[in-house]
């Protein structure tokens, strides 16, 4: 049983090793993504607070006037009164989208999403699809699995020698061998919950909907509520939330969905929303992440934060970091254990072999009983 086991563990991780290791160099830096995303997208994303805000509704004036034809179907509130507000539109007729950041402050178009930096936009699409489309990210999924698969029988594998340090002054083989060892154990729990929440964000995953439906129509509505009577009206559902983001449909007859960050989640744009009718601004529905059921906490909510070391704010996304890492030095140290032995066992064949040679050019009667060589008949 142990050596099926060895067996399966090296198969798998040989199989496996290149694409955990990309995940493991890519995780470690999304854990930061946001914090890079910004800096590199400075221009587009900071402004200096000065003056009074100027309302949503003057700036969606301002920007349908400017765009014709389009129409504000989403607005991404600004986190920090140092960050741009983001209107997405969409044109019913041309059927197109664009993004735009805007200055909340003074009303000024600071650019549009094809100016911005996308650095992280790839390295996010490199870490869960490998800039692949369905395959790369059947490969991720599947690598995954490898990745549990991974764990439990490196554990199983562990469990004679328990090397949970590595000793210095060993020799380099002795010094790799025991570097796998000790990180596999100490890792094995964040490589347990990398799999599985990995697996489950991906299989938790659902299409967005198309904002053009076929049953889509402007109808025309006399009077509608202002977007500051539905921000006041979802932040009265949530007293302690605060207002991430605004879907507005371009049929006028659906609701305004208001999404709303409370303090205990961790998600950038929140989990809990309300719906808002339009036209008299009353709350139609909400969705609180408190009362929601424990498999969307756990699909929606925990499993994110989990996977990307959010839960607990910088101590865990430290945390997550080294172990992501700890990953790539496996998947490396793994490769060189599995390299190790086959070039030592050359090296035994070919001595052996040199010392067959050697005895055979003595005199028959001299000659010592070899036993056949490793693999040879």
């Amino acid at each position: 049983m142990r050596k099926l086991i060895l067996n399966l563990h090296l198969y798998i991780g040989l199989t496996v090793a290149v694409v955990l290791a990309m995940l493991s160099i890519t995780g470690a830096f999304l854990v930061f993504e946001a914090n890079v995303d910004h800096f590199l997208n400075a221009r587009l994303d900071r402004v200096r607070p000065r003056g009074t805000l100027i309302s949503l509704d003057q700036l969606r004036g301002i920007l349908e006037r400017r765009e014709p034809g389009y129409l504000v179907t989403e607005i991404i509130l600004p986190e920090h009164a140092s960050s741009s507000t983001l209107f997405h539109l969409d044109s019913l007729a041309t059927r197109k989208s664009r993004d735009l950041y805007v200055n909340q402050y003074t009303g000024e178009i600071l650019g549009s999403s094809k100016q911005r930096n996308s650095f992280t936009k790839k390295v996010r699409q490199f870490h869960t699809q490998l800039l692949a489309g369905y395959i790369g990210n059947q490969i991720v999924t599947w690598s995954s699995a490898g990745l549990a698969v991974l764990a439990v029988s490196g554990l199983i594998l562990w469990w004679p020698r328990k090397v949970i340090i590595v000793k210095a002054g060993s020799s380099l083989p002795r010094l790799n061998n025991d570097l796998h060892h000790s990180i596999g154990f100490w890792s094995s729990w964040a490589m347990l919950l990398f799999a599985a929440t990995g697996l489950m964000l991906h299989f938790a995953h659902s299409p967005d909907d198309d904002p053009f439906s076929s049953s889509t129509t402007l109808t025309r509505i006399a009077k509608q509520a202002s977007l500051a009577q539905i921000v006041s009206a979802a932040q009265q559902c949530f007293p302690d939330g605060a207002v991430m983001r605004m879907s507005i449909p371009l049929n006028l007859t659906q609701p305004v969905s208001v999404g709303v960050r409370l303090p205990e989640d961790h998600t950038p744009l929140g989990r809990s929303s309300v719906m808002v009718d339009r036209m008299t601004g009353a709350v139609v529905a909400t969705l609180s992440t408190r009362k929601a059921p424990l498999r969307y906490k756990l699909l929606k909510l925990w499993t994110r934060e989990l996977h990307t070391g959010d839960i607990y704010g910088w101590p865990t996304r430290i945390l997550a970091t080294v172990c992501s890492l700890a990953l790539a030095v496996l998947a490396f140290s793994g490769a060189m254990i599995w390299l190790n032995g086959k070039t030592a066992a050359a090296r035994g064949r070919r001595a052996l072999q040199t010392r067959r040679q050697t005895q055979l050019s003595r005199p028959q009667w001299e000659r010592p009983a070899f036993p056949p060589l490793p693999g040879r008949r």
